[in-house]
């Protein structure tokens, strides 16, 4: 099996390939410079998804060498290159979730029973500004974390109270009709439970 960012990998430096043949195919200069333009883009793309993958695996690695601190600046690096690809959709979400829960593991780790505090101040870092979707994914993997990241989360503005309408005249209103059932005999199925049974 294939994982979804090594196929992603694939599918970009194919996409690569196939521009690349079109240069050589092509003698319009305004073509030419779209391709380009395009291959430019596709290369910096595969360049921001590899530095990433390197970023979270050597985070990983220097966790294991029971490094926390080192750990926890590699994780913050991959998070930073994460972020930086979010408004190009360079990399999904559940990767930044799982970026970020890592980073809070790593803090719990090293931390021990202040965890939680050092989380609460990690949370404030401007690191994780638009982060919400990652952050709540992150918490649904780590429960611990669900209370930390609510806190942050503004808690939403109760909706206006309805304005009175003016007295006046009233307000037609379109009564609504359901549809006669279709009437079944004991010995018919609905055509959904035929599906089921066949």
């Amino acid at each position: 099996m294939v994982r979804p960012c090594a196929a992603k990998r694939v599918e970009i430096e194919m996409e690569i390939v196939r521009y690349r043949q079109l240069v050589d195919r092509t003698a319009d200069e305004e073509l030419l410079r779209r391709i380009r333009t395009q291959i430019a883009e596709l290369e910096q793309k595969l360049k921001d998804r590899s530095n990433l993958q390197m970023q979270f695996v050597q985070a990983l690695a220097e966790g294991l060498d029971e490094r926390q601190g080192d750990s926890l600046l590699a994780f913050r690096a991959a998070l930073r290159t994460y972020k930086s690809g979010k408004p190009r959709n360079l990399i999904e979400a559940k990767v930044g979730a799982t970026i970020g829960r890592s980073i809070f593991e790593s803090l719990r780790r090293k931390h021990g029973e202040n965890y939680m505090d050092k989380a609460r101040e990690e949370l404030a870092d401007s690191l994780y500004s638009d982060l919400d979707e990652e952050l709540a994914l992150a918490a649904l993997q780590s429960p611990w974390l669900t209370p930390l990241v609510n806190e942050r989360s503004p808690a939403l503005p109760e909706p206006p109270a309805p304005e009175p309408v003016a007295e006046g005249r009233p307000i037609a209103t379109i009564p609504e009709i359901d549809p006669p059932e279709p009437a079944l005999t004991f010995d018919e199925e609905p055509d959904s439970c035929r599906l089921i049974n066949t």
